[in-house]
């Protein structure tokens, strides 16, 4: 199946709103339109985009600035999902994609 990756409805329709009611976050959307479509499962990029966009909500306690970038790159489509948050720390790095 083929999906159109410039759809970034999911980081918008996450209401990009840092927990517990916080200062609101921005949403930059920086798209390609002119990208053309890559095989994957449509459902699938929608939870990752979704799942990237609510983290980095969530990680922006006192508001600030989601982007989204997508572009094509040495027959690549590539689609970033950058936030203003203060980051994972160091001692936490070495342990995120443990169970």
């Amino acid at each position: 199946m083929q999906v159109l990756v410039p759809g970034v409805q999911p980081c918008a329709a996450s209401g990009a709103h840092s927990s517990s009611g916080a200062a609101p976050v921005q949403v930059k959307a920086q798209l390609d339109r002119s990208l053309p479509r890559v095989h994957g499962d449509p459902a699938q990029v929608e939870q990752v985009l979704l799942n990237l966009c609510l983290n980095a909500s969530q990680a922006m306690a006192g508001g600030g600035t989601l982007t989204v970038r997508s572009f094509a790159e040495e027959q690549r489509v590539t689609v970033e999902v950058q936030d203003t948050g203060p980051g994972i720390p160091d001692d936490v790095r070495p342990h995120i994609f443990k169970p």
